[in-house]
């Protein structure tokens, strides 16, 4: 008897794996037949991922398996997707010569077989590992049934769908975004900056409003500085025009040609009554070096030895000038396009004695009259009365970091509202420019998840979950996400089917 019970088994497991082999799906029969009494039903099913396999684990019910004498009906479960299929380990119950007394059998992982009495019913279990393919995240779970006789081959009672098998999807989560109080200034003055990108010929001073863009930039210009100095809001203390140029040339001769396009600025705009009666007094600053250190120090360029040590560690502009130009002439260039054009330009610079606000409202309201005269922690004050994520509001914190754009918390807030109106891409800027600690990773790593970076989002908040609640709770959203993509300890959902 145990010999023809492992020739069957062995037979099963071939078959299974031929027709797995060839793809092959059990097609339903035309007119399955019965045998006896036999019904199996399926009464427990789990499923776990392990990386690039699935443990299943069934328990199923027999019963008043009555078996035609001589044969056995055989089970063979499967998952199974559209043309896709993998067979489980086939179950024999079968028949012992007289019929009084039947069994049940299955293969084991080394050959072992197990074999029960089976009466009027019974209940076994049946585990299995197989390989994961990606189809398995949706699929069905089918018991197919044939009977087998001796001297005959294999033929298919009836095939029944068990259930659905499907891969639990992540869960809800939701951000939790907290805009960061900038500190209170503590100057009774603030000064103002309103730049001017102005084009002059080389070594020009003279003032073409038929040059470029400039007649457009001029009165752009004009309009900001006239709206400032005749704001009701503001008491103001000195007007000053300030002429900047880039590292490019001699720096004496930067610094006298800045003063004459500052001159030349100055008595342009007052032609056009541009400082509503004040007197601006006029400077020229030559280059803005110390704007290009700090832009330099900021990028990936400090990493590069060649620059530190020709560029950042020479104290002489014209020296370091000479031999980045020398040396490095693809970074020169990379400057003279992306950054020599923010350093060569006009400043009104006006200094006013800074506001008080004693409600939102009030800082709403100089902010819709004249926003540059809030300070960054007015613009936070004012926030509330704003709708959280409408376009007014983000264009608030933008206005914020771009009247400071090197306060730490206007750079965090400004990464944040950005992530919460969708605009993940130009988050990463602001967040270059955050402070350290655990509000900016965590900030930092929400981006990362946006950007399909889930190990990344796990390094940043791993340190910080313990020193904030919301890092601790997105540490373990972001935990569970990444054993879901590498299907590691994940628990398959199994929705039962109608019987």
């Amino acid at each position: 008897m145990y010999t023809t019970v492992k020739r069957i088994l062995l037979f099963l497991l071939l078959t299974s794996s031929l027709l797995s082999f060839h793809g092959v799906v059990f097609a339903p029969a035309s007119s399955p037949r019965q045998v006896s009494t036999f019904r199996c039903s399926l009464v427990g099913f789990d499923a776990r991922g392990m990386g690039d396999s699935l443990s299943i684990s069934m328990s199923c019910r027999v019963d008043d398996a009555g078996v035609a004498r001589g044969g056995a009906v055989v089970l063979v479960p499967s998952l199974e997707r559209g043309e896709e299929y993998v067979p489980l380990r086939p179950v024999s119950v079968y028949d012992r010569k007289s019929g009084a007394r039947r069994g049940v059998c299955a293969s084991g992982d080394r050959g072992e077989y197990s074999f029960v009495d089976l009466r009027s019913r019974m209940t076994f279990e049946l585990d299995n590992v197989v390989r994961y393919h990606d189809w398995m995240d949706s699929c069905k779970l089918v018991f197919t049934f044939l009977e087998w006789r001796k001297g005959q081959s294999l033929s298919v009672l009836g095939r029944y769908e068990k259930g659905t098998v499907l891969r639990p999807e992540a869960p809800a989560f939701k951000p939790e975004f907290r805009m960061m109080e900038p500190a209170v200034s503590s100057e009774s003055y603030r000064t103002c900056y309103i730049p001017l990108y102005l084009e002059f010929r080389p070594g020009s001073s003279k003032v073409e409003e038929s040059l470029g863009g400039n007649a457009a930039l001029l009165e752009d210009f004009r309009e900001s500085v006239h709206g400032f100095l005749s704001s009701r809001k503001t008491s103001i203390r000195s007007v000053t025009v300030a002429g900047w140029t880039s590292a490019e040339g001699p720096q004496k001769e930067n610094a006298a040609l800045s003063r004459r396009r500052a001159q030349s600025v100055a008595s342009y705009l007052s032609r056009k009554g541009a400082f509503a009666g004040y007197s601006p007094s006029v400077t020229g600053r030559g280059e803005d070096w110390g704007s290009l250190l700090s832009w330099v120090s900021e990028t990936l360029y400090a990493d590069d030895p060649d620059v530190k040590a020709d560029f950042l560690d020479v104290e002489d502009p014209d020296e370091a000038e000479a031999r980045a130009k020398a040396r490095l002439p693809r970074f020169w260039s990379t400057l003279d396009s992306l950054y020599f054009p923010l350093m060569d330009r006009i400043d009104c610079e006006i200094t006013f004695r800074a506001p008080s606000f004693k409600t939102p409202g009030d800082a709403l309201s100089a902010y819709l009259a004249e926003p540059r005269i809030l300070s960054a922690h007015d613009y936070w004050f004012m926030l509330p009365e704003l709708v959280e994520g409408s376009d007014g509001w983000l264009d608030a914190v933008l206005s914020c970091v771009e009247y400071y754009p090197w306060d730490g918390a206007a750079n965090l807030n400004a990464a944040q509202a950005l992530l919460m109106t969708g605009h993940p891409s130009s988050a990463s800027f602001f967040l270059s420019r955050a402070p350290e600690g655990p509000d900016t990773d965590y900030v930092a790593a929400l981006w990362k998840m946006d950007c399909g970076q889930v190990g990344d989002a796990l390094s940043l908040l791993a340190p910080v979950r313990s020193r904030s609640s919301r890092a601790a709770r997105a540490w373990e959203y972001v935990s569970y996400i990444s054993e879901l993509q590498s299907n590691r300890n994940v628990r398959y959902i199994f929705i039962p089917g109608s019987e």
